[in-house]
């Protein structure tokens, strides 16, 4: 693939495209080889570049904190531009692909925006997460149920919040970690058929503790029923 350094590599999700996501470029291609292959702006070292579900629409994060929206089988069309304060770490598209939401560094909530760009973002706000000195995340990761009801943020000191998407009400499904020094939130998905999602929570070594603790978690969405530990 066509860059030194490729941070990301990636079929969409309808399997009709290959994405190779660099520090000097981004290139899409037909995955079935025919055509030439389309250049975009190179991709940030933080968020990774993000398919919508149908394949349709490539959101791009950029150093400066913008986001493009592109629509991958149209070479000719203007990108949705979307802007952040700050760089982007993380991003998500809803189910249907007209939601994206999107975290920042150094930004107490994330915004949930329409992807043709019309109309302000909404916002859902961590007050009670704050910046950590050296490690200037609040919240680290996104996610969008299947069933695009809900979106997942979880924080760099591992506070779990579940949304409905018209931010009408709230569920934290983990507090924040006794003791950050050794605790951080690595990922969290959501199960594509039944009402559950992944979290998994990497232990950090370190002399006074080697054995950091690590394990995934698997929580329920609906409001009944208790998390359960795969160690």
């Amino acid at each position: 693939l066509a860059h030194e350094r490729n941070l990301s590599v990636q079929f969409s999700p309808d399997g009709q495209w290959l994405l190779a996501a660099g520090a000097k470029g981004t290139r899409v291609w037909r995955a079935d080889g025919q055509g030439a292959p389309r250049d975009l702006p190179p991709a940030a070292d933080v968020a990774r570049p993000v398919f919508s579900p149908d394949g349709a629409r490539l959101a791009t994060a950029e150093k400066g904190g913008e986001v493009k929206i592109w629509l991958v089988d149209d070479e000719y069309a203007d990108p949705v531009v979307l802007r952040h304060e700050n760089p982007v770490v993380d991003m998500a598209f809803g189910p249907k692909g007209k939601r994206l939401v999107t975290a920042a560094l150094r930004a107490e909530d994330v915004r949930v925006w329409r992807t043709d760009g019309k109309g302000r973002p909404r916002r859902l706000t961590h007050r009670h997460s704050p910046v950590r000195v050296g490690l200037p995340y609040v919240v680290r990761h996104v996610a969008y149920s299947p069933d695009g009801r809900h979106i997942l943020t979880g924080t760099w000191d591992g506070r779990l919040t579940l949304w409905r998407t018209d931010g009408k009400s709230s569920r934290v499904l983990q507090e924040r970690f006794e003791d950050v020094r050794y605790y951080h939130l690595d990922d969290c998905s959501f199960n594509p058929r039944r009402p559950m999602l992944l979290c998994v929570d990497r232990g950090v070594a370190r002399a006074e503790r080697p054995d950091g603790p690590q394990g995934a978690w698997v929580y329920p969405v609906g409001s009944k029923g208790t998390r359960w530990h795969i160690p």
